[in-house]
């Protein structure tokens, strides 16, 4: 049975998504531990799977997170124990730890997998963590016959098995190798093994070893099953476009009318208990006695969460949403949420500052903290992307619903009142969802407020409220800002200025050659006298007097996303869960990392270090090249783009059917670095709105690409797009 929420990150939507912030006390030895709680208040962001053994129900999420019940309503509280035996010492392990959980009966013992990561417990609250062979991300596990069995996604499909859940082999399933397949769930019963996949794929093996391939002809190529079970006397499938499949032998398969049809209707996870079948997907939630004929439930949850997975235990059903909650019902109609976050949240947060003497929290909504543990929701106006303080009042940075830049200010954080400036120009959609998400900064020092934005603005302000503009010379933009060392500090790209009363501004000499074509500074900070510079490239910049400056090796390529100074010690975070620390700004060592996402956000008081995890949590970050403004809702028919992580296919959505003939490597292709083309294949969805571009080879780790849509395709009304549009992306 499928475990597994899967997940697909929409450029477009990052808006709106929710970034856990992780609380890390440092000391001078930087040893980083992991508090309980996170800035939202969230145990989880999103619950990853559910199951269930004999009554007791296991839930499990991100960063090693793992809550029991024995009843589905009342859930235990607080984080996992984990015993780290031999990974390393990267506790990063702990989050991707728990991708699948099945129950070992022989050895009555609880088993997780992961990439890379084993764990096991015997009653779900006390793990030990171990090294792994399986390196792939699971979408199902399944425990039968003394081996364990795990399917994935990859060329010719992935079923691997092991006999201890650490040590794993890969078997031959007769696909084709040239043939990239989604192996979503896998189930045993009645002497048989039935994996379930894309277009329609059904494996069966009689002994796990040797698969036989019936894919079945559902009148559709695009029919996705996602799940499978064996119960009540059959197997049943289930998959997208309300697709219901029973078999008695795993062989001879029956389709059955579940009353939805359509793409949207996809149908995600089924379970049997109390003499019934439950699937949930979407807004749907159906039910049947004998898997033929079935009825709608509920079709959403009292806060409107969308369940998308189930499972049975002994007192009930229990469904998840893929986000803080989990349901319980007797017998899948009537359901009791229960959430596992507290009630502290704002939307998506854009900074960290320690400000006036707390933490502050920016997004959609402001929040502030004195130990960055406890935090209160003080307002929810309008976007604030960047905050500072000075001479007694809190000036925000905001986005308003034209994405033109607005300046805010407020006394207490809880009332806001807009200041007089001129409209600033803004990035398109695209460009204001960057890689380091700042399209504008601002900063406080020596009495005066300063701004910085694209096209080399800056405007300087007294009070925060009238806001002259003044000439910085360059047109690059600029997207950081500070003062320290009796200087404004600005920088973009790999341009730095500096000025001493933040009027007039000289170009630095930033240390960065021709050589350094990608890197871009990302951040910046004061402290011990220093200047320093993090940039996305993994380079390092260090100044004495913020305008000579010197480059620094700081031992990876990965982005660098967020440099801070505390307690003696400069630390820089970024992608993969990258940390690093210096004392002095010049030399710098690697620090234990807790997670392999993306770490984007970091401030200290002084003591400690707070941390912001992006919500990217794949091994590639996006970002767009585009100056035009043909991706908007109300623009071009363009509408959006979307990136699988495991097989790197873009998919790109449009309002209108695509003419097909004018689709080629001539109008949509991908350029590495050097401008040369890569072969792509293409395909598309089934209403013909939808591309899909797919490599023929693998992209390169650490090597960036340009995705290029251009006029030349149209519409089937014969409609051309009305600007070239090209996606800038890294492969870390």
């Amino acid at each position: 049975m499928k475990t597994k929420i899967a997940q697909i990150l929409i450029i477009y939507m990052f808006l709106t998504m929710v970034i856990p912030l992780n609380v890390w006390a440092a000391a001078n030895s930087m040893t980083f531990t992991m508090d309980d709680e996170y800035v939202n208040g969230n145990i989880y962001t999103t619950v990853s799977g559910v199951m269930a053994n004999q009554g007791n129900y296991i839930a499990w999420g991100q960063y090693g997170n793992v809550q029991t019940s024995n009843d589905g309503i009342n859930w235990s509280s607080g984080r996992s124990t984990w015993t780290n035996n031999t990974v390393a010492n990267d506790l990063y392990a702990v989050e991707g730890t728990l991708s699948q959980i099945v129950y070992n009966d022989s050895e009555k013992k609880y088993v997780g997998i992961g990439t890379n990561c084993y764990a096991s417990s015997l009653d779900g609250k006390m793990w030990q963590l171990e090294s792994s062979s399986n390196n792939r991300d699971n979408n199902d596990l399944l425990y039968a016959n003394g081996k364990y069995y795990a399917v994935n996604n990859g060329n010719s499909g992935s079923i691997q098995q092991s006999t201890d859940g650490k040590n794993w082999r890969t078997l031959t399933t007769g696909l084709l190798k040239t043939t990239y397949y989604n192996l979503n769930a896998i189930t045993y019963g009645q002497g048989k093994y039935i994996v379930v996949g894309s277009n329609g794929l059904v494996l069966s093996s009689s002994d796990g070893e040797i698969w036989s391939n019936q894919t079945l002809n559902l009148g559709n190529n695009y029919i996705n099953l996602t799940d499978v079970i064996y119960a009540g006397g059959q197997y049943v499938i289930v998959g997208n476009y309300g697709t219901i499949l029973t078999s008695s032998d795993g062989e001879t398969w029956v389709k059955h009318d579940s009353g939805l049809t359509g793409y949207s209707n996809t149908l995600t996870s089924i379970s049997y208990g109390n003499g019934k079948y439950v699937v949930v997907g979407g807004s749907q939630v159906l039910s049947s006695t004998d898997g033929v004929s079935w009825s709608a439930q509920s079709s959403t949850s009292q806060s409107g969460n969308r369940y998308n997975q189930v499972y049975f235990g002994n007192s009930g059903f229990v469904a998840t949403s893929g986000r803080n909650t989990v349901a319980f019902s007797k017998y899948g109609v009537n359901w009791t949420e229960k959430s596992l976050k507290s009630t502290l949240t704002i939307d998506y947060v854009d900074e960290l500052q320690f400000l006036n003497n707390e933490y502050v929290a920016v997004g959609h909504g402001f929040m502030s903290s004195t130990d960055g543990v406890a935090w209160r929701k003080k307002n929810e106006a309008e976007d604030i992307r960047k905050i500072c303080y000075g001479n007694g009042k809190y000036i925000g940075i905001g986005i308003n619903s034209a994405y033109r830049l607005v300046v805010k200010i407020s006394t207490d954080g809880v009332a806001w009142q807009q200041a007089t400036t001129a409209a600033i120009d803004q990035h398109s959609l695209l460009d204001i969802i960057s890689d380091d998400f700042s399209p504008a900064d601002i900063s406080y020092g020596d009495g005066k407020f300063v701004l910085v934005g694209s096209n080399g603005e800056i405007r300087y302000s007294v009070d925060g409220a009238i806001w002259t503009q003044t000439a910085s010379g360059v047109t690059d933009s600029l997207t950081n800002v500070i003062y320290g060392n009796g200087l404004y500090i600005a920088a973009g790209g790999s341009t730095i200025l500096y000025s001493t009363d933040g009027e007039n501004w000289s170009k630095a000499n930033s240390g960065l050659s021709s050589t350094d074509y990608f890197s871009r500074i990302s951040d910046l900070t004061v402290g011990n006298g220093k200047v320093i510079g993090v940039c996305n490239s993994g380079v390092i910049l260090s100044s004495l007097d913020g305008i000579n400056w010197t480059k620094r090796q700081s031992g990876t390529n990965r982005t660098l996303a967020g440099i801070s100074y505390g307690n003696g010690s400069f630390v820089a975070i970024g992608d993969a869960g990258t940390i690093l620390s210096s004392t002095d700004g010049a030399t710098w060592k690697a620090e234990p990392r807790f997670t392999s996402g993306s770490l984007g956000m970091i401030t200290s008081n002084g003591s400690g270090f707070l941390i912001g995890m992006l919500p990217i949590y794949n091994d590639r970050l996006f970002r767009s090249t585009s100056s035009s403004n043909a991706i908007t809702p109300s623009g071009d028919w363009l509408n959006g783009f979307i990136n699988e992580p495991v097989n790197k296919s873009w998919t790109i959505h449009f309002k209108q059917v695509i003419d097909r003939s004018t689709v080629n490597s001539s109008t949509v292709y991908v350029t590495a670095a050097n401008g040369t083309k890569l072969e792509q294949s293409f395909s598309y969805s089934a209403d013909g709105k939808s591309l899909i571009l797919t490599p023929s080879a693998n992209y390169s780790s650490g090597s960036e690409y340009n995705l290029n849509v251009t006029t030349g395709v149209k519409s089937s009304t014969g409609i051309p797009l009305k600007a070239n549009i090209t996606m800038h992306f890294t492969v870390r």
